[in-house]
């Protein structure tokens, strides 16, 4: 009887041992993985930051765009609204 208690006794502290392992690995793996969520989350912040400054860049560049006037624009707006006319340029007015 002494034998197969000492064998029960040594069984348990066996898989007392392997149980201690088990936990030891699992926690490991959970830190990992917590690790690895945070510097996900940190990324997905620093890219919607990204992501916000460049909508408000494209905000900017379409006001910039719409109020970009040219050279052809400012010569109608002079030739409508101004009567203004060219250097050498004769202009024929109806009676």
């Amino acid at each position: 009887m002494n034998g197969k208690r000492k064998i029960k006794r040594i069984l348990m502290v066996l898989a007392f041992v392997v149980l201690i392992a088990m936990i030891g690995y699992s926690y490991k793996a959970y830190v990992n993985k917590t690790a690895e969520y945070e510097n996900k989350v940190s990324r997905i912040e620093d890219l919607q930051k990204q992501i916000a400054a460049e909508d408000e860049k494209t905000k900017q560049l379409k006001k910039q765009d719409n109020s970009v006037i040219t050279n052809e624009d400012i010569e109608a707006i002079a030739r409508q609204e101004l009567g203004l006319i060219k250097k050498d340029e004769i202009v024929i007015r109806p009676n």
